[in-house]
């Protein structure tokens, strides 16, 4: 959870987390609700544009043999013979003949019981035989299996597990909703409002003051370097840790070198890691590239025993993969995209991303139905997800040339409204704010969601 202002009129915008996904009966929801956290629920209604910018009408997209319909089939296909065919349990209602014809032939040398898996871009193989080069219109195809995979993983299904993916946790424990989360306060204020209950602090009863801690269990600003620990759990655990000040390097996250280069301990019996997938999988990295500790203070923390060390840990550690979700924030002087719409698809392609090149886009200028002026109304602020490698390249890349990139998608889109108030196609000098999500590069996170890999 990362939220930052953002745009004439301090906005807030989340860079990190954004929905409560599965609603009814979660607790994150029950405690958005507690604490007056702001959402809005999510309807998930796309307007579609083809790769040249071309509006498709949805009565059109889910005709036979279109490129949509086809991801559609597939996926919902996919999911079904996954709960049925890959897992232990069995589904709940009996197989259909083709079905059953299809459990046989992907469990044929498959045992649920063990490790063997199948990418879930195989699954829709098996399942349809879609696959996106292959389809009428794979750019469109490619968008429109983009919303059902990427979107839902943060990775191409071609890395994600047939096996682990479906159903998703969330909507299996709870209910098949979301809410997005929008709120002055950031998304962030639902884990300090959940820390407040046990940690001394300036907390207000009525959840609208700024929350800060006075409490010496809470040790802010500070990073862990070097975890020394014994396997056997006799000995105290060791952990080397830093003050640190926060450095804003252009066209980089946020660092947080130590201050001063001082360190000191912490001694304690047991250690508790809640780092991510993606920071875990780097200390390792640098653990088989044998760097000296003290040289991977900026990257990683390092262990002592090395995780290397630990039985099964390692492979652990690889059968997954840290997702990504990019986002950028465009905000300009005028709205050209409309206030009827949240999401818009894009099958727009360049380089080696076909139809997935800046494949949706959301409007916080929403101002229709249920959710009218739920969002920020004349905010003029416009939002693109990406996902996997292609939010990787974008991470990469400074704000200019990540604007540069993406500003002919935006006038392949809306190039009718956009030249009758400009007479002309946008450029640079019409963006009023730019706001870049980096969490590939951020040494704190090295990605942004787990996905099991297959």
């Amino acid at each position: 959870m990362y939220e930052v202002p953002f745009g004439s009129g301090n906005y807030t915008i989340e860079l990190g987390a954004q929905f409560i996904d599965g609603v009814e009966g979660n607790p994150a929801y029950i405690a958005a609700q507690k604490y007056g956290l702001g959402g809005v629920y999510q309807s998930f209604s796309f307007r579609v544009y083809d790769k040249d910018g071309q509006f498709r009408r949805r009565e059109g997209l889910l005709l036979e043999d279109t490129s949509c319909r086809a991801a559609d089939d597939a996926y919902l296909m996919a999911s079904v013979l996954s709960e049925s065919c890959l897992h232990l349990s069995t589904a709940d209602e009996p197989l259909s003949w083709r079905e059953q014809m299809l459990c046989d032939e992907i469990k044929n040398g498959f045992d649920p019981s063990d490790i063997d898996d199948v990418s879930f871009e195989n699954l829709q193989r098996n399942a349809t035989g879609f696959y996106p080069p292959s389809a009428n219109e794979p750019s469109l195809a490619a968008t429109c299996s983009w919303i059902y995979n990427d979107f839902g993983l943060g990775e191409e299904p071609r890395f994600t597990s047939g096996k682990h993916s479906v159903p998703m946790t969330a909507y299996d424990d709870f209910s098949d909703d979301d809410i997005f989360v929008v709120d002055k306060k950031g998304f962030s204020w639902l884990v300090k409002s959940q820390a407040a209950e046990f940690l001394n602090s300036s907390k207000s009863d009525d959840h609208t003051e700024e929350i800060i801690f006075v409490d010496e269990r809470l040790q802010m600003n500070t990073k862990v370097l070097h975890v020394q620990w014994d396997p056997e759990g006799v000995l105290p655990v060791n952990v080397t840790v830093c003050t640190t000040i926060r450095e804003s390097p252009p066209h980089m996250p946020n660092l947080y070198p130590c201050a001063n280069n001082q360190t000191f301990i912490l001694v304690g019996k047991e250690f508790i890691s809640t780092f991510s997938l993606g920071v875990l999988q780097k200390s390792l990295d640098e653990e088989r590239n044998n760097i000296a500790v003290e040289l991977s203070v900026n990257k990683a923390p390092r262990f002592d025993p090395p995780l290397m060390s630990i039985a099964n840990f390692t492979d652990s550690l690889e059968a997954n993969v840290l997702g990504l979700y990019g986002k950028a924030f465009f905000q300009f002087p005028f709205n050209f995209w409309g206030e009827r719409q949240e999401y818009y698809l894009s099958a727009y392609s360049s380089g080696s991303y076909t139809g997935t090149f800046a494949p949706a886009w959301f409007s916080y200028d929403f101002k229709k139905g249920a959710n009218k002026n739920k969002y920020y109304p004349g905010s003029n602020i416009i939002m693109l997800y990406t996902a996997g490698e292609r939010a990787r390249d974008l991470s990469s890349l400074t704000e200019d040339n990540a604007i540069y990139e993406l500003l002919p998608v935006l006038n392949s889109m809306f190039n009718t409204s956009i030249q009758s108030t400009l007479g002309r196609e946008l450029n640079i000098t019409d963006v009023l704010d730019f706001q870049l999500s980096r969490w590939s590069i951020d040494p704190l996170f090295y990605g942004g969601f787990s996905a099991w890999r297959e």
